[in-house]
């Protein structure tokens, strides 16, 4: 098991509320998602395709990381990347990243 599953005998974590605190940390984070967000239109598209990943995960970590994540208008420029096309690893982190955000919402 991995030390972020919160479990009290996992190996490399002795805390018992790690996971928790760690999202915590992040709900509570007012810069983390506005850094990611300029990632997005960073000239280099591998940094473009890391910055969609990570803030697909945010978004499937909990309803308030997502909505940190989508009140920045990220889908928008998501949907601008899918539209403009380009190399097949960033159109796999961009339907990623509106996957997440669709999959886990209760919208």
């Amino acid at each position: 098991k991995l030390a972020a599953t919160g479990d009290k005998h996992t190996v490399g974590s002795h805390e018992v509320d790690g996971a928790e605190k760690v999202l915590q940390a992040l709900e509570a984070c007012d810069t983390l998602t506005g850094d990611m967000v300029g990632l997005l239109e960073d000239l280099a598209p591998s940094v473009r395709q890391s910055a969609m990943i990570a803030l697909g995960r945010c978004c499937g970590l909990s309803q308030p990381l997502r909505g940190k994540v989508l009140d920045r208008g990220v889908v928008h420029q998501i949907v601008s990347v899918l539209r403009s096309g380009g190399s097949a690893a960033l159109m796999r982190a961009a339907l990623f990243f509106l996957y997440s955000t669709t999959n886990n919402s209760a919208d």
